[in-house]
């Protein structure tokens, strides 16, 4: 992640680290750019100081953070990038202990096993998912249970289920008052010759 030491942290920044966040900060390491932009050496030190505490707290003590000086003629400084690559490579990066203690499935597929018959009625679902288990096994016979998301989709989703006629026939029998005082039309008040 590299951050602007002139401008510090950015909204696109925590934006980014938000969805590092979700997956558990699986391999990240920051780069402080444009150090050469500071005139007076007590400033750049209370600068690098602050932005690496900041970054210590949002992502976790002790992550590692890289300082490039900044740059000449429109390039990074050959040493400082040879080191930064080796910093990278041989660095050890903190083990994901909630992946690794939580079983987690990537499925791929998922067939419904519920008769369909019963899906008419409110009932439990049982469903067979295809895919790939990660982080610890799972139990034998575990049993999982998840809430369908009540709200609109729900509401739509159900009004599907229990629509019995056509688009077509509804249309044909629904009616249409173009003013408040006239003559409800159907579909055989309009002309279709086109």
């Amino acid at each position: 992640m590299l951050i602007g030491a002139s401008f510090g942290f950015e909204m696109e920044m925590f934006e980014f680290l938000n969805i590092c966040q979700v997956h558990g900060f699986p391999k990240i390491v920051g780069v402080l750019t444009h150090l050469n932009s500071f005139k007076h050496n007590k400033q750049l030190k209370k600068t690098k100081k602050r932005l690496k505490q900041r970054f210590w707290t949002e992502v976790y003590q002790g992550v590692k953070l890289f300082y490039l000086s900044g740059m000449v003629h429109g390039e990074y400084q050959n040493q400082e990038i040879h080191n930064l690559g080796r910093f990278i490579t041989v660095m050890k990066f903190r083990p994901l202990t909630w992946q690794t203690s939580h079983p987690y499935i990537l499925a791929d597929r998922m067939e419904g096993l519920t008769n369909p018959e019963d899906i008419q009625t409110k009932c439990d679902r049982q469903v067979s998912l295809y895919g790939y288990l990660r982080g610890a096994h799972l139990k034998n016979k575990a049993k999982f249970t998840c809430q369908d998301k009540v709200g609109l989709t729900h509401e739509l989703v159900q009004s599907l289920i229990s629509t019995y006629s056509t688009i077509d026939a509804k249309m044909a029998s629904s009616r249409v008052m173009l003013l408040s005082n006239s003559k409800p039309l159907g579909s055989e008040a309009i002309d279709n010759r086109g």
